[in-house]
């Protein structure tokens, strides 16, 4: 988790100025490692703990988006039965509004969250037992946007491997078939693995993954040289699941 902030004295209008006011090398770094850049001023600093924390109050990661917005943009996500509790972190660079709704359509604000934190360019909003269902982010504004939907929840993607033809570790290669080994924590039922975009938008999907355990083995054709991998299928109860891998990951042009 890693956060930018107006460095050269009082700049209020900040992140929403015109040039690069966020840096390209900082938001790349946070990507591949698998942080989330957010947007604050020096004087909200004091309100940033929910953010600097999620990794560890929230470990499963449900959504992850970055990318560069132009008025509205919506992300819906199901949230399964396993979730006790939910946590949305969102920075827009030039903010107009980050809105979070439950499956009802009923819109999340300070009265009815859990804790609702709302600065300039970003806002975290957390529920507890959230009721399963689509739930839905909207953001709108212009400018970088980042985004992750978090939960506690035993359902987790870790670790992802690619391998070689021998079963030895590789890096992902661009256009080329090759199989991947993930790590999954709980039990998802009829899972299958899908590729996205670093804005999210589906690139791929991978049918018949081969689990032994906790690890799954699937093909995987990256046709893009940024992205990310998600875990889909349906927890015990039959409600949908979705885990996404915070890394974008780079798939390396063959030689």
């Amino acid at each position: 988790m890693q956060g930018q902030n107006g460095q050269q004295g009082p700049r209020p209008e900040w992140p929403c100025v015109a040039g690069r006011a966020v840096d390209p090398a900082f938001l790349e770094t946070s990507e591949s490692t698998g942080g989330q850049v957010f947007l604050f001023q020096k004087s909200e600093a004091a309100q940033t703990t929910v953010f600097l924390t999620a990794d560890h109050t929230h470990p499963a990661t449900i959504v992850r988006a970055v990318g560069s917005l132009s008025g509205a943009g919506e992300y819906e996500f199901p949230v399964d039965s396993t979730v006790s509790s939910l946590l949305i972190t969102a920075s827009v660079q030039c903010r107009k509004s980050i809105g979070v709704f439950r499956p009802s359509g009923t819109e999340m604000m300070a009265a009815n969250s859990t804790r609702s934190v709302d600065l300039q360019a970003s806002r975290a909003v957390i529920v507890d037992n959230p009721e399963p269902g689509k739930w839905k982010v909207r953001l709108e504004g212009t400018g970088v946007f980042v985004l992750a939907v978090r939960a506690q929840s035993p359902l987790r993607l870790g670790e992802i491997n690619f391998l070689n033809e021998n079963g030895g570790a590789a890096e992902p290669r661009l256009g080329a078939a090759q199989t991947a080994m993930a790590y999954v924590g709980g039990t998802i039922n009829r899972a299958r693995f899908d590729v996205l975009g670093p804005s999210g938008q589906l690139l791929g999907t991978s049918e018949g993954a081969q689990s032994a355990s906790s690890a799954y083995r699937f093909a995987i054709t990256p046709g893009a040289e940024r992205f990310r991998i998600r875990i889909a299928g349906t927890d015990g109860a039959g409600w949908p699941v979705e885990r996404t891998a915070p890394i974008l990951f780079r798939a390396r042009a063959q030689n």
